[in-house]
């Protein structure tokens, strides 16, 4: 058999359907959703490590196409979905002396955004929220990590919006200790989830 893309050792044996079950048995109840990241190797990234960190899914609101390089086959093991109706993206293109140049404007839809969570508990990555190390992340009833665009984040009347139709949204975030203000997209994924699998389930496999 054709050794698997970056798969373990001890499971190189199994067919890609074997992996598939495999990959869900070992998940915890958690997944996460990209909304309106735009750049395709950090959704990428964020859908590796949301296998390695055992999420049962990644739900993509907005940008469809992702660099499959950067997944190393990780999207072959867990379900990644795609959904349209909670965000409308339209490009307005500006008068001007560059005629590339245009404007992204983005309409975020509230009710489907609440139809896509689904029964899971809203969690927003942003500035401000509670250190991701002191919430007890084993009493979140089926966690949905949100992760917002790179450079516009998610706005924070659309959390409140979200937050007055379903009061358990949380904000949550990563302290940092730097005069720069943000980390990239896909590594502040890999450091919620880690906190989370570190909290939820008993670590058996190492790097």
């Amino acid at each position: 058999m054709e050794r698997l893309l970056n798969v373990r050792s001890e499971y190189q044996h199994l067919e890609p359907e074997q992996l598939k079950k495999l990959q869900n048995a070992l998940s915890m109840n958690c997944e996460i959703l990209l909304f309106n990241i735009r750049t395709s190797g950090n959704i990428a990234m964020c859908i590796r490590t949301a296998c390695l960190m055992g999420c049962k899914q990644v739900i993509i609101c907005g940008r469809k196409h992702y660099d499959k390089r950067f997944t190393v086959g990780a999207e072959n093991y867990i379900p990644v979905t795609f959904v349209e109706k909670p965000l409308k993206v339209t490009i307005n293109c500006k008068k001007g002396t560059n005629p590339v140049e245009y404007i992204e404007m983005f309409n975020y839809n509230v009710d489907e955004f609440v139809k896509c969570c689904n029964g899971r508990t809203p969690i927003f990555l942003e500035q401000n929220g509670t250190n991701i190390s002191e919430v007890p992340w084993k009493l979140v009833e089926n966690p949905l990590v949100i992760l917002g665009n790179e450079s516009l984040g998610i706005p924070t009347d659309f959390i409140k919006s979200v937050k007055t139709i379903l009061p358990e949204t949380r904000i949550v975030s990563i302290p940092q200790c730097s005069v720069m203000r943000s980390l990239n997209v896909a590594v502040a994924a890999s450091i919620v989830l880690w906190e989370i699998t570190k909290q939820t389930t008993s670590l058996s496999f190492t790097c």
